[in-house]
């Protein structure tokens, strides 16, 4: 069940990933540890946010934080992700106040752990996001370029979502910047 709400989250049938992952967890919490138990709660809040039910997902992903810690005690992979996860939450939900110390404190713990860069780079976007939605654009546009320098480091310069994606977000400072000549080049390259 677990993975097949892992499967069905890819493919985008969120509803049916949603069905799959609560059921995961009702069987989980009878007869999972509480660490397998705390995955499927998790894959439940991801599917909540997902479909943009957030008001709904964020006691979800602060009741996966709380097990978890519980569970690991300290630093943890587990935990950085959900902490991530819950500040994207806040950050869809407008709370930009309460998202970026939890951002901040997930890329914190991912690099202490020396999670892969593939997801201290998730994490590091995020923090960039709300850095331009606060229009701090020397912030975002610093972190957005080293998450473009990760990406490519990980998937090379041509070819990954993921770095077109950055090469985007570089380009979107560029932009606010008026500095058209330089995100032209970007864009291009991204699409």
């Amino acid at each position: 069940l677990l993975l097949m709400g892992i499967v069905t989250h890819d493919q985008g049938r969120l509803e049916s990933s949603l069905d799959l992952s609560r059921r995961a967890e009702v069987l989980l919490r009878r007869v999972g540890s509480p660490e397998r138990h705390a995955r499927a709660l998790g894959d439940v809040a991801i599917s909540l946010n997902a479909l943009r039910r957030r008001s709904e997902a964020e006691p979800v992903f602060r009741e996966v934080l709380a097990l978890q810690r519980r569970v690991h005690g300290a630093d943890h992979g587990d935990i950085a992700w959900t902490l991530n996860n819950l500040a994207w939450c806040l950050h869809a939900m407008g709370r930009l106040d309460e998202a970026q110390p939890l951002y901040e404190e997930a890329l914190a713990m991912q690099l202490r752990l020396g999670v892969a860069v593939a997801e201290t780079a998730q994490t590091r976007n995020n923090l960039a996001g709300v850095y331009f939605d606060r229009g701090d654009l020397e912030r975002a546009g610093r972190e957005w370029a080293a998450v473009l320098e990760q990406y490519e480091g990980v998937f090379g310069k041509g070819g990954h979502a993921a770095v077109a994606r950055s090469l985007n977000m570089v380009a979107l400072v560029a932009i606010e910047r008026g500095r058209y000549g330089e995100a032209d080049p970007l864009t291009a390259e991204a699409l």
